[in-house]
């Protein structure tokens, strides 16, 4: 199963950024595809992905079109197990920390950057991941106000 083979990759990754990136990139297209309350043997399968998409490696990676993919693969991740979260707090608060400052780092990013990260967006909003994120009370508001600056600035009104 595809799903269980790129978590598997990801869980004892390679050193390599184009590595990384292409597993990334193929299982956000894969995960894209999975339906909300999946079935018992989709579940199993994605456990390893669950486990790996919160690796420290890959959360505090320093490419950004890593982050993005994470970030798909994270939100559809999300998607798939509402309303139940497999993480806990912390991995969230991580996973929020690493969306803002990937959405700090995009007007320095190309355009493809920018269609991925619209995708994190509408995910963002459909899932009410922002609720999620105000629900963990995440260091006061600092974090809840870089994102709402940072969708501001997405949307031509920046601060």
């Amino acid at each position: 199963m595809e799903v269980m083979e790129a978590g598997m990759k990801l869980l004892h990754p390679m050193s390599s950024l184009s590595w990384d990136q292409d597993i990334l990139s193929k299982l956000k297209d894969v995960l894209r595809k999975v339906e909300q309350k999946p079935s018992e043997s989709m579940k199993n399968a994605l456990r390893p992905v669950i486990k790996a998409l919160v690796a420290q490696e890959l959360v505090t990676h320093p490419n950004l079109d890593v982050n993005i993919s994470l970030s798909c693969c994270f939100c559809e991740i999300l998607r798939i197990c509402a309303p139940d979260s497999p993480y806990d707090d912390q991995k969230l608060k991580a996973f929020f920390e690493m969306v803002v400052l990937t959405l700090e780092k995009l007007p320095s990013a190309s355009g493809r950057s920018y269609t991925e990260m619209g995708r994190v967006l509408e995910i963002f909003n459909r899932n009410r991941l922002s609720l999620l994120m105000l629900d963990l009370q995440l260091d006061g508001a600092r974090l809840k106000l870089r994102l709402f600056k940072q969708f501001l600035a997405v949307y031509g009104y920046g601060i």
